[in-house]
């Protein structure tokens, strides 16, 4: 099995070699992804979203059950900073010069993905290059992690 995952990894991952892990992934609310972390440097499933830790550079796991034709990812921050999207080898910067409450939009079209045991794999690195505090923005917060963008992800799939 562990060969196995090794090829998937590369077969995802061209720019980068690594173990792919899919278990503790989770379904976010536009209901066609479900999301594998491959390191500790996103949040699970928040408001049909999840967080990015600031400053970092984190990899997760896209899967679903038919090839994607479309990824739309939504990036929100109440801070102003610069975000790098990379879905599989297709690369796009958003830079947030807006106040809180607005959002950017990257679209992906016909991402590269990989099919293993019936389902569809993108591979996502996405680096942040800003942080915030959320409980220095808000004083009723009680959050103290460290904060980069939050990330909402919507797809549209291909009917095979």
């Amino acid at each position: 099995m562990r060969g196995a995952r090794r090829r998937i990894g590369l077969a995802i991952s061209a720019y980068r070699s690594f173990d792919v892990r899919l278990v503790d992934g989770f379904r976010l609310s536009d209901g066609n992804i479900i999301l594998f972390p491959q390191d500790e440097r996103s949040s699970r499933e928040e408001d049909g979203g999840f967080w990015v830790r600031g400053r970092s550079r984190t990899f997760l796991v896209i899967q679903t059950a038919e090839p994607a034709a479309e990824l739309l990812v939504t990036l929100s921050s109440p801070v102003e900073g610069k975000t790098r999207i990379r879905v599989g080898t297709a690369k796009k910067s958003a830079h947030r010069t807006f106040s809180a409450g607005r959002s950017a939009t990257l679209r992906f079209l016909s991402p590269r993905g990989v099919r293993w045991k019936g389902r569809y794999l993108y591979a996502l690195q996405i680096e942040e290059r800003s942080g915030f505090f959320p409980y220095k923005i808000d004083r009723n917060s009680q959050d103290k992690r460290y904060l980069g963008v939050c990330v909402r992800l919507t797809s549209s799939l291909r009917r095979r």
